[in-house]
């Protein structure tokens, strides 16, 4: 890991904190807006959703189980198609993703 990627990792993180800090209404917000999207899609199948981050030469980068996309998908409602995958963040094949085949 370089030295420059763990700093700006963690200045974000420290940013985001702060933020939660000086404006947790905001934060309640966003969550309630979450939220509320569930409620209105309760009952209905899920849809499929790809979590498409970046590519990695022939690979797309996803996110898995324990990952905050996977979390904000699943409370609006979706399914995370690799939301089954133990890693937080991993690369599929383009075969995996028709295979899972995904909604959005």
């Amino acid at each position: 890991m370089k030295r420059g990627f763990l700093f700006a990792n963690t200045g974000v993180l420290c940013l985001m904190l702060a933020l939660m800090l000086l404006c947790p209404s905001s934060v309640k917000a966003q969550t309630d807006r979450i939220s509320s999207v569930g409620e209105v899609v309760k009952g209905t199948e899920p849809k499929k959703v790809l979590v498409l981050d970046s590519f990695i030469g022939e690979k797309v980068f996803t996110a898995g189980k324990a990952n905050i996309e996977t979390a904000y998908i699943a409370s609006a409602g979706g399914e995370n198609i690799f939301g089954d995958r133990e890693k937080t963040w991993g690369a599929v094949t383009v075969e995996d993703i028709v295979a899972a085949n995904p909604d959005f």
